[in-house]
């Protein structure tokens, strides 16, 4: 991600939140270490970077945690990204895969190909709020409009683009191609080798 220590262009997490930023042309890349939650680490399963936070899915204990860091380091405590004393309507997170993030919204990639859309309410202090499983949209010929899953697909991983033109990028390994959609979901565009 943009700003990482020394220019790095990969930052990558271990299972037990060992944190390694690569930097091209270094011998060695620089390491660090995320602040272990209370009950430990699960099982981590994805990453997603935006803005100065870091969200980390334990799909092990069911929880997405967030750390907000300066400069990319991550030595703070996190926070919970669902409050289950707060939010009424969490997804099955023991079952995502994947996870990406834009401003407030975080996208939650399902085993079964669904999406859940949620929103977080810390800064209003109000609740959380998902759309489990959230509707894709998708406008070419003969095609639903509105559909949960696309039937020949198997989504494996999730990704957000920055602005000018921010995106939505689902990898669909069995066809193999990438899927492009707006951050609400539409269709936009089939990436796939010819």
């Amino acid at each position: 991600p943009p700003g990482t220590p020394n220019n790095a262009t990969v930052m990558a997490v271990d299972g037990n939140g060992k944190l390694l930023y690569c930097i091209p042309g270094a011998e060695a890349p620089i390491s660090g270490e995320l602040f272990t939650p209370l009950e430990g680490w699960g099982e981590i399963a994805a990453i997603a970077y935006y803005q100065g936070s870091l969200y980390v899915l334990d799909s092990l204990y069911g929880a997405v945690y967030t750390y907000r860091g300066y400069n990319m380091e991550f030595g703070d405590e996190p926070e919970l990204f669902f409050d289950p004393q707060r939010d009424e309507s969490i997804p099955d997170l023991y079952k995502m895969i994947d996870l990406a993030a834009y401003g407030e919204d975080l996208y939650l990639l399902n085993e079964n190909g669904t999406i859940a859309q949620c929103t977080s309410g810390v800064f209003e202090g109000n609740q959380t709020r998902c759309k489990d499983p959230a509707s894709f949209g998708d406008m070419r010929l003969g095609m639903d409009a509105d559909t949960l899953v696309f039937p020949n697909a198997f989504f494996a991983q999730i990704q957000t683009s920055l602005p000018p033109d921010p995106s939505l990028f689902l990898l669909d390994i069995n066809a193999p191609a990438v899927y492009r959609f707006s951050l609400q979901l539409n269709l936009d565009r089939l990436l796939q080798p010819s």
